[in-house]
């Protein structure tokens, strides 16, 4: 065992409780420093990629490894990580990324995060150092550890180091845009070319109207699939080169809201123009949607519309974090029957309840959150 590891180990079964823990803070809200606990901070572990075999599309990594280094190392044999993470040039690093359980907006092309999580360590309630997973696709034997833990945020044990199953980069992509689409006439697009056999890899619908739909395939390929894009969707136009950039772009405007409340809301397909009127009438900015406004969409409330946003999501069965900006709390609003199971879990775990417990902080009836919308 790793000597760092071993302290972590000592530290959570004798120290005091509760345990809470940090990485490089590049999702504040989610390690609020307000709150009193004994904090583990990650710097204290080793970083660094630990092994990689570009022919077996794995890479193993301590969780203080930045994702930038991650990247660079999988883009320089054709290959990358495709749940597109977020934060990277921010210094996100591997266990911060897996607690937060986020992906990018290019998730659309192969899948979400806790598809690629193959195997971690970590340090549970105990004390002891677990390993759960494998290096195999098809590897179901017992509890499925990796999965839990993506999208923990640090309640569920201290991340030690991870497998990731990684792919061959796209050889080509291109991006078509087109202006003026209300919520409803946007959704209706990306379910219509959803429901195609082509190559989506990601959309971004904003408040504005613009909807950009990027495509991933082989060159050749692209040209055929923008036609019929471009029959489909009146006004579409395809854009210039430095498509990647564009895109990264997308990714990164979250982190210029320094000092604003960044949310990330998860909700089914048809309810997003519903929950985005809600939100525009309660005072809530949204920014962009994501994936296709099948997953999760980002906003920025101000300080007072914490119950007010709980209300919203309430009402439309969505549920929402706050990802980044002050906060006491972990600031979970709306819809959350998932909770007292994931609790119920954790037992399992951590039956010394030596990590925070995940509680919403705001508590809204069913009947305030359809008076505060009526």
């Amino acid at each position: 065992m790793n000597q760092r590891v071993d302290e972590i180990c000592q530290r959570i079964q004798h120290g005091r409780a509760p345990i809470a823990v940090r990485g490089a803070v590049t999702k504040d809200a989610l390690v609020p420093q307000a709150i009193e606990a004994d904090w583990i901070d990650l710097d204290a572990l080793p970083a660094g990629i630990i092994s990689y075999d570009p022919s077996e599309f794995l890479i193993t990594a301590w969780s203080g490894t930045t994702m930038s280094e991650l990247c660079q190392a999988t883009a320089e044999h054709g290959q990358w990580l495709p749940f597109d993470p977020l934060f990277v040039d921010f210094g996100a690093t591997l266990g911060g990324t897996i607690a937060a359980g986020l992906s990018g907006p290019r998730q659309l092309l192969l899948g979400r995060l806790r598809d690629f999580v193959m195997e971690v360590e970590c340090v549970d309630g105990l004390g002891k150092l677990v390993r759960g997973g494998g290096k195999v696709v098809k590897n179901a034997a017992g509890f499925d550890l990796p999965k839990f833990l993506v999208g923990s945020y640090g309640r569920l044990g201290v991340l030690t180091q991870a497998t990731l199953k990684i792919l061959p980069r796209p050889p080509a992509s291109c991006t078509v845009t087109v202006a003026g689409l209300s919520a409803e006439d946007g959704l209706r697009a990306v379910q219509r070319i959803a429901g195609q056999p082509l190559p989506l890899a990601a959309t971004c619908w904003t408040p504005s109207g613009r909807l950009d739909i990027q495509f991933a395939a082989p060159a050749a390929s692209l040209p055929r699939v923008v036609r019929r894009i471009v029959e489909w969707l009146p006004g579409a136009v395809q854009q210039e080169d430095g498509d990647e950039a564009r895109w990264d772009c997308s990714a990164r405007w979250m982190q210029t809201l320094a000092g604003h409340r960044l949310w990330r809301a998860v909700h089914s397909s048809d309810a997003f123009p519903r929950l985005l009127a809600a939100a525009a009438d309660a005072g809530i900015e949204c920014q962009a949607a994501w994936a296709a406004f099948t997953e999760s969409w980002w906003c920025q409330a101000d300080d007072g519309g914490l119950a007010r946003w709980h209300a919203c999501c309430l009402r439309h069965g969505a549920s929402a974090v706050q990802i980044r900006g002050p906060a006491d709390h972990l600031n979970m609003v709306g819809h959350l029957p998932w909770l007292p199971l994931v609790n119920r879990l954790r037992a399992a775990i951590d039956p010394r309840r030596r990590f925070f417990d995940l509680q919403p902080p705001v508590e809204v009836s069913p009947r305030e959150a359809t008076s505060a919308q009526d």
